[in-house]
């Protein structure tokens, strides 16, 4: 069935900009549960700081996979474009807080791998969109559809 209705083009930007801002607070608040849990459980360990950057990138996975699902449920006529602007308000995000918080230690990470990293966090809130659209159901047949009648009548005939 084609849906003739003409659907106005600001409520649907409208739409993309709330899902994508849904997705970004939900990756941002995820980021900061999770970066405190994991930093306890790393400073539980005997060497906590060969653990933090580990846990640092599970964290920008997980966080980035739940923005881009919380886009896509949200808005679900434009799943992609919706964890793509997520992802990338996501990224940017990170960015400025990465910023703010950038030590003068000579372990920074290089500039090509923390592109690699962002471009990746985009990738994967891509991969969450995927991961949260519905599953196809199959249309079930009920004891009085057409089809039903049908297969009894052949099969009383026989």
């Amino acid at each position: 069935m084609i849906n003739t209705k003409p659907k106005d083009e600001a409520a649907g930007l409208r739409e993309l900009l709330f899902a994508s801002l849904r997705g970004i607070l939900i990756a941002v608040a995820a980021t900061l549960l999770l970066s405190l849990i994991l930093t306890a459980v790393a400073l539980m360990t005997k060497d906590p700081k060969g653990l933090i950057g580990i846990f640092a990138y599970a964290v920008l996975i997980i966080a980035s996979l739940l923005g881009g699902v919380t886009a896509s449920k949200t808005d679900t006529e434009q799943r992609l474009g919706a964890s793509l602007v997520s992802g990338g308000g996501y990224v940017l995000v990170m960015w400025l807080f990465s910023l703010f918080l950038r030590s003068d230690t000579s372990e920074s990470a290089s500039p090509l791998w923390t592109v690699i990293v962002y471009i990746g966090c985009i990738a994967l809130s891509l991969v969450g969109s995927v991961v949260a659209r519905p599953k196809r159901t199959r249309i079930k047949e009920g004891k009085n559809s057409v089809t039903a009648r049908l297969r009894r009548q052949l099969g009383k005939r026989t």
